[in-house]
């Protein structure tokens, strides 16, 4: 009678070891389940980013040029007719200096 008690008690805790190791298992399926689905929703969202990050640049690049062609064109026009035209002159011969006869240390 005590045989059978024991072995009794064998299975039972082997039968009740089975649903609960199915139990994790199918658990664990869903977490990796769950853990694909944001790892890949993310890459995709990374991906979309970095397209949009990229066209930005190619955007920023083509004004930078555009810019520049501007500046070369213009700085190409300065000249000395130029700058008399908008009212600058010539005072080479003109040069006046400030200065002051006692310092303002023996004050």
């Amino acid at each position: 009678m005590t045989q059978a008690i024991k072995n009794l008690s064998r299975t039972s805790r082997q039968d009740g070891a089975k649903p609960a190791a199915f139990k994790f298992l199918i658990a664990a399926v869903f977490v990796m389940v769950a853990l694909y689905t944001y790892l890949l929703g993310s890459l995709v969202s990374s991906a979309v980013e970095e397209k949009k990050a990229l066209a930005e640049i190619a955007e920023t690049e083509k004004q930078k040029i555009e810019l520049e062609e501007k500046y070369l064109e213009i700085s190409g026009a300065l000249d000395m007719d130029y700058a008399e035209e908008l009212g600058f002159a010539d005072k080479t011969g003109e040069m006046a200096y400030a200065s002051r006869f006692e310092s303002l240390a023996s004050r």
